[in-house]
Order: C-alpha cells, then structure tokens, then sequence
C-alpha cells in the first residue's frame, strides 16, 4: 500500500513537471535570431547572455509580451556599436513560450526596459557567429508548428546552406498535407533560389496544384 502511495505522489510530480509553465523560465525556448539592417538572420541557441536577458526580460513588463509572441519595443542603444545596426533580437520557443517573439530596438534611447541592454549585448555578440552556427539553429527551427518562425529558419538556412534549404523547401512545397501558408512560404524560398528555371518540375507540379493560394503563389 505505501509502494503504490509513493508511486502514485511521483507520478503526480512528474506530470506536473511536464506541463508548460507559463510564469517564466527559458526551457521552453528552442533558438534566437538576431535580424540586421542589411537584411541578414543569424540564428544561434539560447544560450548565455541571450538566457540570461530573456530570464531578465521575464521580470520586465514586457514578460507577457514575450510570453504571447507580442512585439516588444526596447530602447535603442546609445552606443550601437560597429557594424549593421541590430533590427531584431528574436527568441522562438514552443509549448508554453510563443513561437516567435521579437524585441525591436526601436525605442527612445534611454528607456528604461529591465533585460534590453542585456538582450541587445546577446544579439551583438549572435550577429558575428558563423554560418554553421545559424545552419544548425534553423534545422531545429524547421520542426516549428509556428509560421514565423519557419519562414525565418527557411529564409535563414537558404543564406548559409542553399542545398538544405532547397531540399526542405521543395518537400515542403509539394505536401498537399501541409498548410497552405508554410507551402507559400517554402515557394518563395525556392523563387529566391531560382525559380522555375532551377526547379522546372516543381513548379510544373505546382502549378497544377489543387490549392489556388498553392498555384497562385507559384506564378
């Protein structure tokens, strides 16, 4: 009888530790992006500096913001640094944490906004990491359920590694299964990669497709 008593209070724990939490923390989050002025996505883990200002973000106002996948708008810093200036510092997440949310760097210099500074440093240091490091933060993204955050780690991993991006935007694209908005998505990938004339029988295909938003984005 205590056997099955003691069983049954560990089971009772572990399923309550399974559920997502939605008070804070960062282990739900799954990578962060940085978009620059010239366009570029660099994506790497949440790791350190960008844990760290999201855990400090979580204690701000904007805690509900982040949670929600809500655009929040940080101070611009007053001293930017060198190179393109910082757009967005973008966290994705699953299960209790929004799929995507940005922080923008748009703000009155000088704002007070706990976690900005920090998020701004992290997304500095995520701006001059190699290739590779976005590549392998984008492949985890794909799995994402969330939209912006695939068409982010699609459009990512084409910068870095086209034959991957090419090879998931294709099978994506041709899925009748999938939601039309993440075939669109993958469409346009492909159109930045060459279009038809780089993939003439997927486009032959999706052209005859039976999604009018499918054949329409396809032209």
């Amino acid at each position: 009888m205590m056997a099955r008593f003691s069983l049954g209070i560990l089971f009772a724990v572990l399923v309550a530790a399974s559920r997502p939490s939605n008070h804070g923390g960062a282990n739900d989050l799954l990578a962060v992006g940085v978009r620059l002025e010239d366009g570029r996505l660099v994506m790497g883990m949440p790791e350190g500096k960008a844990r760290e200002a999201y855990e400090t973000l979580l204690r701000s106002p904007a805690k509900d913001a982040l949670l929600q996948g809500t655009t929040v708008y940080a101070p611009a810093p007053a001293e930017p640094g060198k190179g393109p200036r910082i757009v967005e510092f973008v966290y994705y997440g699953h299960l209790s944490r929004a799929g995507r949310s940005p922080v923008v760097f748009d703000g009155p210099v000088g704002a007070a906004l706990p976690g900005a500074a920090e998020a701004y440093e992290a997304a500095r240091d995520l701006a001059g990491m190699p290739g590779p490091v976005t590549a392998a933060a984008a492949r985890v993204l794909l799995a994402s359920e969330d939209l912006g955050a695939y068409r982010d780690a699609l459009h990512a991993l084409a910068a870095v590694q086209a034959d991957a991006a090419s090879a998931e935007a294709v099978r994506t694209s041709l899925d009748a299964a999938a939601p039309a908005e993440r075939r669109i998505a993958a469409i346009r990938v492909l159109k930045d990669l060459g279009g038809a004339r780089a993939y003439p029988d997927v486009f032959r295909k999706l052209a005859a497709d039976g999604s009018d938003l499918v054949r329409d984005a396809a032209k």
